[in-house]
């Protein structure tokens, strides 16, 4: 079905063109005079599909503006305009002046790439560091940096928003070094370790059972109070200054979308902060050839309207095809 609508609108484009070739009244020119001058694009409509790359280098929109200089020496220069592409080369009409062909170069960009100053491509590192940045996410900096040190934020804040037990040796038996009023809540863990190890506590949290397996197995006195969080999350306003204050870590925050994209300064730094390299984007240039064919269903002295297609090797060939229209200069 949508290859015999697209054959209609080709005999259709086709059967109403009112191109003249054979110097007429109307027509005091040959095509190659009339074709002289500049020409731009005043509509474009796309009539065909395809995956063809030869002609998707000129074709890549509905809304084309385009500026043709056709010159007498046979030379053409072709504008996109708004989008900086210039395309070069020659152009010829075939034997009876219905196809025109359009043998066009031109300089195509390539990139961005990342490198560093030797050279190195990090192209794919900055992709992969953009997208993961580019995501909603609460981050943590060294101050006056983008050294990442979020993993140990949340290391210590792990224990910063839980409720903790502190222990107090109170008497008994003499515990190490330790006189009774001192706190022994660093050293309690591994006691507390052995006896369930031995199934003489039921938990950790069993606060009762290891009051009472202390002083039975050890004759070791001990107490205990629960201390409430010291910060409630990573959003609390007190956790830069607790941080800096118990583990001498001064930090900067960051809630929301750090990157922008592959192109954003901001992407590069953090790399660099993070142990990585200096970079700088850079783009490649590479020389394209493509060749361009219209058949011409006008061309008056003010007006042009072609129907583009593929390749032309005595046939055309209709599975990705443009109608354009352009008006003289």
């Amino acid at each position: 079905m949508h290859r015999l609508l697209l054959s209609s609108l080709v005999l259709f484009a086709f059967g109403c063109t009112k191109y003249e070739q054979d110097g007429s009244l109307l027509h005091l020119r040959s095509p190659e005079r009339r074709i002289v001058g500049t020409w731009s694009s005043v509509k474009v409509d796309q009539v065909g599909v395809t995956d063809d790359a030869n002609v998707t280098e000129l074709m890549t929109s509905n809304n084309l503006r385009l500026d043709a200089e056709f010159r007498d020496d046979y030379t053409v220069t072709i504008t996109k305009v708004g989008e900086d592409l210039v395309y070069e080369g020659t152009w010829e009409f075939n034997e009876d002046n219905s196809v025109l062909h359009l043998d066009l170069v031109f300089n195509k960009a390539l990139g961005p790439f990342y490198r560093d100053d030797a050279g190195t491509d990090y192209t794919d590192l900055v992709v992969s560091t953009a997208a993961t940045l580019s995501q909603q996410d609460t981050l943590f900096f060294l101050a006056g940096s983008y050294t990442d040190v979020t993993d140990q934020v949340y290391t210590y804040l792990a224990a910063l928003s839980t409720t903790t037990v502190a222990w107090t040796y109170t008497g008994g038996a003499p515990f190490f070094d330790y006189s009774p009023g001192d706190d022994i809540t660093s050293y309690m863990p591994e006691f507390i370790d052995g006896l369930l190890a031995e199934g003489l506590i039921t938990s950790a949290t069993d606060y009762a059972g290891i009051i009472a397996t202390m002083s039975t197995e050890y004759g070791v006195n001990v107490s205990y109070v629960e201390q409430p969080p010291v910060v409630s999350g990573p959003l609390d306003p007190a956790l830069p200054g607790v941080l800096q204050a118990m583990y001498g870590l001064d930090v900067t925050l960051f809630v929301g979308t750090f990157a922008t994209g592959t192109s954003d300064p901001d992407v590069w730094a953090y790399i660099a902060d993070n142990d990585g390299p200096l970079l700088t984007e850079q783009y490649d240039g590479e020389v394209k050839h493509i060749d361009v064919y219209w058949r011409m269903l006008e061309l008056d002295l003010d007006d042009m309207q072609v129907y583009q297609f593929r390749e032309y090797a005595g046939e055309e060939t209709y599975d990705y095809s443009y109608l354009l229209r352009f008006e003289k200069q």
